[in-house]
């Protein structure tokens, strides 16, 4: 058979081509550190890598997500810790209010300290948080949600917020709740004063379209971290059947009562209300910080689950598409070996002529 010169031309550059595309590619190899290069190479473990890596996101934005609420929620368990200070003060004030052998002006004096636990309470309930959210607002997050109500014709504070809760996604099926709202901690309290219909009975503002999306949590949270509001349950179980006052009406009745030209019987029977209602705040001040201190240790939990399947992740997806530096130096040598023969074996076949043996 005979074979043309410009065959064997062809055939020769073809096989130095093949040779220089395998040199190209072990040296791309070692330089990224993987062995799928581009779908082609694998298609069955290059859908297992895409699927690792899609996990490794969103897993770890679960946990960008966790260290958001994480935040939010240390930062209640502070205020609520001050809130919790400021009313045991009130009650050892409305203690000694009670005492017989105290004149008028004793009474006005513990009354200007209430004042000013007051003012302190209410500072904690409009308490910030590091982007400028206020903490006890619900889902309002942007509005004050104590201040004094410039239309009653008595001193009270009215809460401006709404009964929802934020919930932020920190898992495939879980959605936790990142803060309580102003009305279960400060203003659903059960008050000893039978005399008083419930302050608190006016329906709170409901969130606005486009007001109560709520969490931000960067770039890395988007899809992930979509979070809800959700109205939370408030009040006990016979809150339905008693009335109920704000803790800082109370406190305002209080000082009123002490700084006030009232009979003594009238003020011992308002600050033993206090009292009992007092003993009542605290209790609504100690559940949420159960329900927060529980919430942070589902969190750490879930941060921990988290970690695992990224790092389980993480390993399948290094086993798919690290490559081996040993073997891919081995078949760089091999393939650079290769190349270099066949472009010895062109130059000498292109030597080839019968015109050098005539």
């Amino acid at each position: 058979m005979r074979i043309s010169t410009t065959t064997l031309r062809e055939t020769g550059v073809d096989n130095m081509m093949f040779r220089q595309i395998q040199v190209n590619r072990s040296q791309e190899e070692m330089a990224s550190g993987l062995k799928l290069l581009k779908p082609s190479d694998d298609p069955a473990a290059m859908a297992s890598v895409l699927d690792f890596k899609a996990s490794i996101d969103l897993n770890t934005r679960y946990q960008t997500n966790i260290s958001a609420v994480q935040l939010r929620l240390n930062n209640e368990e502070t205020a609520l810790d001050s809130a919790s200070n400021i009313l045991f003060r009130v009650r050892e004030l409305a203690v000694t209010g009670l005492n017989a052998t105290y004149n008028r002006a004793d009474r006005e004096a513990i009354g200007r300290e209430v004042h000013e636990m007051t003012q302190a309470l209410l500072d904690v309930a409009n308490t910030k948080n590091d982007k400028g959210e206020y903490l006890f607002a619900g889902s309002r997050a942007e509005i004050k949600p104590f201040d004094f109500d410039p239309e009653s014709s008595e001193r009270t504070i009215t809460y401006r917020g709404d009964k929802y809760e934020r919930k932020i996604q920190v898992g495939p099926d879980i959605l936790m709740n990142a803060n309580h709202n102003g009305f279960s901690v400060f203003e659903d309290i059960v008050t000893a004063d039978t005399a008083v219909t419930t302050d608190t009975a006016a329906a709170s503002p409901t969130p606005v379209d486009g007001e109560s999306t709520g969490e931000e949590t960067g770039s890395t949270a988007g899809d992930a971290a979509t979070a809800t509001t959700t109205a939370a349950t408030s009040g006990g179980s016979d809150a339905s059947s008693k009335p109920l006052r704000s803790i800082f009406n109370t406190l305002l009745k209080l000082e009123d009562a002490l700084t006030g030209s009232l009979p003594e019987e009238e003020v011992n029977t308002i600050v033993g209300h206090a009292l009992q209602d007092l003993d009542s705040g605290l209790n609504s001040i100690s559940d949420a910080r159960v329900e927060v201190g529980a919430r942070l240790r589902t969190l750490d939990q879930q941060h921990d689950i988290l970690g695992k399947f990224i790092l389980d992740s993480q390993k399948n997806l290094s086993d798919l598409q690290d490559a081996d530096y040993a073997e891919a130096i081995s078949q760089f040598t091999l393939h650079q070996t290769a190349l270099q023969a066949s472009q010895q074996a062109y130059t000498r076949i292109q030597g080839l002529s019968l015109f050098n043996y005539l």
